[in-house]
């Protein structure tokens, strides 16, 4: 015989009241998860190359500003007459996020416009020149930071740098060419 007890399933039975609530909640965390690694995913992608298109087109404006500086800069002396003073004033120091120099770096493939200041809105458009030291060409030393994985990454691969290696720096003072003398690890106030 025939059971009349066993009635034919037409479906799966509802979770208890407790259990579906339980998996609502995790449900919801599970897509709220989801959507922050995807935000960081987002943001991480836009560090790397985001970055980099806003310090390039930073770069295009400081060079072409530069240049204009270059081509209209003499390099004729003063002429001195018996009155007046031989000595030549400075010039006064580039306001802060201007172009002061194109930086070349031969064996790492840096070409790049440095402005005038190490500040975050500096350092997005390119290397920076510290303003408490003299720029390249003067006495004493020049200090460029810049930059190792974002807004270009002008100094990532600084580290292959050899002895021997030339750091050329173009200003509106001059042409200058350096040579990479030791390599070392310094805190960022040690100027020595």
């Amino acid at each position: 015989g025939a059971r009349g007890t066993d009635a034919p399933r037409s479906g799966a039975n509802p979770p208890p009241p407790r259990l579906a609530g339980v998996m609502r909640v995790v449900g919801a965390v599970g897509r709220v998860l989801v959507t922050l690694g995807l935000l960081m995913l987002a943001f991480a992608a836009y560090q790397l190359w985001g970055t980099g298109l806003y310090e390039a087109r930073a770069q295009r404006g400081l060079r072409a500003d530069l240049e204009r500086s270059l081509a209209s800069t003499t390099t004729t002396r003063p002429t001195s007459s018996s009155t007046s003073s031989t000595t030549v004033p400075a010039p006064p120091p580039a306001p802060t996020g201007e172009a002061v120099a194109i930086i070349r770096i031969p064996r790492i493939g840096v070409d790049r416009a440095v402005v005038q200041g190490v500040g975050r809105a500096d350092l997005r458009k390119g290397p920076g020149h510290y303003p408490t030291t003299p720029l390249p060409g003067e006495l004493g030393n020049a200090a460029i930071a810049g930059h190792r994985t974002t807004y270009g990454a002008p100094f990532n691969r600084l580290d292959e740098l050899q002895v021997g290696d030339t750091i050329e720096v173009r200003t509106v003072a001059g042409d200058y060419r350096y040579a990479v003398t030791e390599q070392r690890i310094v805190k960022p106030t040690d100027l020595s």
